[in-house]
């Protein structure tokens, strides 16, 4: 599993935003309807199971929240450029 950074600098978090826009990616919330989703302020990590780990293994995200109703959604912090990926990785 890559290794990830917690904390999001100002920085990161625009590049985040840039990296969604440019992908065409929504930024309005899909429950609510608020507009401007916030990127959240540390990195996240989609849990998946993985037999004999205690702590399993996961994706890393960038977290997308609404400030309004408190919805979450997820994007590949690898994809974003945020982690490198594991070249040990099956």
């Amino acid at each position: 599993m890559p290794e990830v950074r917690k904390k999001l600098s100002a920085a990161e978090k625009k590049k985040a935003r840039e990296w969604l826009q440019k992908k065409g990616a929504k930024l309005d919330c899909s429950s609510c309807g608020h507009g401007a989703l916030e990127i959240g302020d540390e990195m996240g990590l989609l849990a998946v199971n993985q037999p004999g780990s205690l702590l399993g293994a996961g994706y890393p995200a960038i977290v997308v929240y609404c400030a309004n109703c408190g919805e979450l959604r997820m994007h590949s912090a690898i994809m974003m450029g945020f982690v490198k990926a594991d070249d040990d990785a099956e």
